[in-house]
């Protein structure tokens, strides 16, 4: 009498191209005004790590919030410069700022905050 074997079929990983440490890809949800507003629109705004581009702030929005994300756009906020108290010497006051705003297919949402 010989058992029949049992083969296990394997299944396939969903491919994510996410790097060493990307979760420093996405720092934090930016909340304001404008940006609630957008996400009636379903558009979303986070600030990420300069570093990173669109396609790895994509994967990392797809893996970590199970979403399919339409489109990227990245605004980089230039470093804001301001006089030093005692010297009166021009020098950074803000570092640069790196946000992406993101597109979702319709019928998606994104839950940042509880409510």
């Amino acid at each position: 009498m010989q058992e029949a074997k049992e083969e296990k079929i394997a299944v396939p990983k969903k491919k994510t191209f996410l790097l060493q440490g990307s979760e420093s890809v996405l720092l934090h949800p930016h909340v304001t005004e404008k940006a609630s507003l957008l996400s009636k629109q379903g558009q979303y705004v986070f600030v990420v790590n300069p570093k990173s581009n669109k396609y790895q702030v994509k994967n990392a929005i797809e893996y970590f919030y199970a979403v399919h994300v339409k489109s990227v756009r990245i605004v980089r906020t230039p470093p804001k410069m301001g006089r030093d108290r005692k010297s009166g010497r021009m020098r950074i006051t803000e570092k640069l700022e790196k946000k992406a705003i993101i597109s979702l297919r319709k019928g998606e949402k994104l839950e940042l905050l509880p409510s």
